[in-house]
């Protein structure tokens, strides 16, 4: 529906996953906003590479995206500068916590993210593939497992 009306719609699959993130209730501290703000900008960013193969398709059926308005390799710089924001977010939230186990795990968030954007090649589906079900899935878990272990350390 969203690509219907406007060339962003991953930025609305973004905010409403982030958001999921989050509720059912209006959080009063910075930190749950930062998370949102990452898994917002984290999940846009992969979708942006994940429309890569139905490029054609939703040309065909008038959908708009990110990569339909702006073609593969501007698309692609976008992700990058999505993720990028992303990850800002998530090292921000991280100097609020300041977990050593938040912080271990920012690292192989960041060789994921850039991995990811290193293995695409918009003519190979599998790499798209590949960028999404290796790299990407493995970012979530470790975003998640970084959160939970700060907690559990006592540093939430």
């Amino acid at each position: 529906l969203g690509g219907t009306y406007t060339w962003e719609p991953q930025l609305v699959w973004g905010w409403m996953g982030g958001y999921l993130a989050v509720t059912p209730f209006i959080p009063s501290t910075p930190q749950i906003y930062l998370i949102f703000l990452s898994s917002t900008l984290w999940i846009a960013g992969f979708d942006m590479i994940y429309v890569i193969p139905d490029i054609e398709t939703d040309q065909k059926l008038g959908l708009k995206t990110v990569m339909t308005r702006f073609g593969t390799d501007r698309g692609l710089l976008i992700s990058t500068l999505t993720h990028a924001l992303s990850f800002a977010a998530m090292l921000i939230f991280g100097l609020y916590i300041h977990s050593f186990w938040y912080f271990l795990m920012l690292v192989p968030i960041l060789a994921l993210m850039i991995i990811q954007h290193r293995i695409i090649d918009p003519k190979n589906p599998a790499s798209v593939r590949a960028s999404f079900f290796g790299a990407n899935s493995a970012i979530g878990f470790l975003f998640l497992l970084g959160i939970i272990l700060s907690y559990v350390s006592g540093s939430v």
